[in-house]
């Protein structure tokens, strides 16, 4: 794979030149290149690292801790109880992100159906707080 400049890396990862920078800033992509001005360059490891990178940052994982798994994976294999330890974390918190988010859709529900009750029997809105 010949070397990508950063607007055709944004262009196969589907993601902006701004977040390629800041990855690249923050040293979460070290197979990164530079060119002879000093423009980056990306290779497809240079791709794998940020498709990885941006794939734990949606889940919620701190650029601190992107940083610490960037290095265990740079370590080898002997880290590899580590780095899944800190899936495991970033699962736990994931998990727990979905039930609360799945305690506020049967909050609404609930209201909702409350709505469409008021509504369907045209009693008085005491759902609206002005009228508590």
């Amino acid at each position: 794979m010949k070397r990508l400049s950063i607007k055709q890396a944004a262009e196969q990862t589907g993601l902006s030149q701004y977040t390629i920078r800041y990855y690249t800033d923050q040293g979460l992509v070290p197979s990164i290149q530079r060119g002879p001005n000093n423009e980056r360059l990306f290779d497809q490891q240079s791709i794998n690292w940020l498709l990885g990178d941006h794939a734990l940052r949606k889940t919620g994982m701190s650029i601190k801790n992107l940083k610490r798994y960037v290095q265990l994976c740079l370590d080898g294999d002997a880290t590899i109880n580590t780095r899944a330890e800190i899936i495991e974390q970033q699962l736990a918190i994931g998990r727990q992100k979905v039930r609360e988010a799945q305690q506020q859709v049967e909050h609404l529900e609930a209201k909702l159906a409350k709505y469409h009750q008021t509504m369907a029997d045209h009693n008085d809105d005491s759902y609206n707080p002005k009228n508590w």
